[in-house]
């Protein structure tokens, strides 16, 4: 750097053309922190001290504004500072300066992680304007499920279908935002139609897809349903976990009437699922005990009870 600034004229044109030559020649990812300060603060003291060309350092600044990872507002806000991370992304619209997507979408991750930060979110992301950056994929993604966490479902629903009319491809993330937010108002039916909408767009339903779809299903009732979804899943190469397992006991042990349930066989599969978990190489947590143990004991089936909890502490489980 030093050698270069020794052969800076004093002119306009030269600056200029050492200010292309800092673009291609020196990367901020591949210095570390102190350097890229020193080095940035170096040349913002070079170009300010040439009279009457204060352009040079806005030029420079969205240079380096592209350059950010993550971007300092971003940072600002990772650490509580909300309301200054807020002023500088402000203060950087103020100065007509062009911040990338990417750079978006980072100051409304981390603006997402606070709380009362998916109000935040929505509001900036629609009362943003025209910055010279698009939103993308990604950036409605973050938008969704905001809304859905907010309870704005049909927001989140219609931002979707606005998407595609916006220049952006919806992806898997997307539906799924939307067939969780569906799924925890119980509208099996909206569900179901998402996910005939994303098939139908040569997207494939994930692990995720499903475990919501389980829950959704076990939650009012239809727990054969549910089951026939698990080994639909299975049957898609589609791996599961515990908590996808423990979802299908805790429905079969809810069945309303406990005791018909057993006598019915609807314990005997709950009892199967769990040993089909251990036979897949899961490990049971406290949870998946716990509702088979309810069930059993409901059922009058004592000694069974008696039989998994000795089992859970061996395990190493502490009882809730």
């Amino acid at each position: 750097m030093r050698k270069f600034l020794h052969c800076v004229p004093s002119s306009w044109r030269g600056i200029d053309v050492f200010l292309n030559i800092s673009r291609d020649k020196f990367s901020c990812k591949d210095d570390q922190p102190y350097e890229s300060k020193f080095r940035s603060n170096y040349l913002i003291w070079v170009l300010m001290n040439i009279k009457g060309e204060y352009t040079l350092v806005f030029d420079f600044f969205e240079w380096a504004c592209l350059l950010r990872d993550p971007t300092l507002e971003a940072l600002l806000v990772e650490h509580g500072l909300l309301d200054e991370g807020k002023k500088l992304f402000d203060k950087i619209l103020n100065y007509g300066l062009i911040i990338s997507v990417d750079s978006l979408n980072i100051y409304l991750s981390k603006l997402r992680d606070h709380i009362g930060g998916f109000w935040r979110v929505v509001k900036v992301f629609f009362e943003l304007p025209d910055v010279g950056s698009c939103w993308n994929t990604a950036s409605y993604n973050i938008i969704i499920h905001s809304l859905c966490k907010l309870g704005k479902i049909k927001e989140a629903h219609r931002l979707l279908l606005q998407l595609e009319l916006r220049g952006c491809i919806p992806d898997v993330v997307t539906y799924n935002t939307i067939i969780d937010g569906y799924c925890h108002m119980g509208r099996l039916q909206m569900v179901l139609r998402i996910i005939d909408e994303m098939q139908s767009k040569a997207l494939k339903p994930n692990h995720y897809t499903y475990s919501n779809v389980i829950y959704l299903l076990c939650e009012i009732g239809k727990v054969v349903e549910a089951e026939k979804a698990l080994r639909e899943m299975l049957n898609q190469g589609i791996l599961s976990d515990s908590v996808v397992y423990t979802t299908l006991i805790d429905g079969f042990c809810k069945l309303g009437n406990i005791a018909f349930a057993y006598k019915t066989g609807k314990m005997t599969e709950a009892c199967n699922v769990f040993q089909e978990i251990l036979g897949r190489g899961l490990e049971p947590d406290e949870f998946t005990y716990t509702a088979l143990i309810d069930g059993y004991c409901k059922a009058g089936e004592m000694k069974k009870a008696f039989s998994l909890y000795n089992l859970m502490v061996q395990m190493g489980l502490i009882p809730n």
